[in-house]
């Protein structure tokens, strides 16, 4: 079964400085959907817009991997494990946020920043802090195919990506044009698609950016570009 929510479902996020807006997908506490809840171990799936100079303050997260992929402009990455890095669009940062972590984003530069923020649930909490990053560059939306970019730590390390986490969750970039996908799309137990930049046809459905789709029941489907569309893809339920 696949499901469809409007870029209009999506939830603002309540954040402390006004030149920062956030959008989640899921239900929250301020805005209780029912029909959109957490999905398996995603918990939480955010799109936020920084103006320059401004971004998401130190702040602490426990107990989850959490992963950013930098969509548009330059940021600035800082955290207490002493990771101070500037990156750019196609820059990927994951980390395991442990017993106690802090970290701040902030968009630098003369252009608005962009990224995505997903929480997921691991199935083993690591005993301490932990962060990777990689930068895929435009790769990480390759045309008419999926990019791997996260795979969980269990599988043969021939076959995982750049970065890997304890969780049960693989994570994929793609853009389609019309041509599309010469294969259909399975995904073996449930995930979320989410449209980052332009059009696309998924499954007979039109979609654009900040539109997603819940997909479960081991369903197949088709992927084009309408013209030009990208893409992340979060499949549950891995080993």
């Amino acid at each position: 079964m696949i499901t469809y929510f409007s870029k209009d479902r999506r939830h603002p996020q309540k954040v402390s400085r006004k030149n920062v807006k956030g959008f989640g997908l899921f239900s929250s506490s301020a805005r209780f959907d029912p029909d959109n809840q957490f999905l398996g171990n995603i918990y939480s799936f955010n799109d936020y817009y920084c103006e320059p100079g401004y971004g998401i303050p130190m702040h602490p997260h426990e107990y989850f991997e959490v992963v950013c992929l930098q969509i548009s402009g330059c940021m600035h990455f800082h955290d207490t494990l002493g990771n101070d890095k500037v990156t750019t669009r196609g820059s990927m940062h994951r980390f395991s946020s442990s017993s106690g972590y802090l970290h701040e984003t902030t968009a630098v530069g003369d252009d608005p920043m962009r990224y995505i923020s997903i929480w997921l649930r691991p199935y083993q909490v690591p005993k301490v802090p932990a962060y990777q990053q990689h930068s895929f560059g435009e790769q990480m939306f390759p045309l008419n195919r999926l990019q791997k970019l996260l795979s969980n730590d269990k599988v043969d390390k021939s076959h995982t990506a750049c970065l890997i986490a304890p969780v049960d969750v693989e994570i994929y970039g793609g853009c389609a044009d019309t041509f599309g996908f010469s294969d259909k799309i399975t995904v073996k137990d449930a995930a979320l698609l989410y449209v980052v930049e332009g059009n696309m046809c998924i499954a007979d459905i039109t979609l654009e950016a900040g539109d997603h789709l819940r997909i479960d029941n081991n369903a197949s489907f088709t992927i084009s570009g309408s013209p030009v569309g990208r893409f992340i893809l979060v499949c549950t339920g891995c080993d």
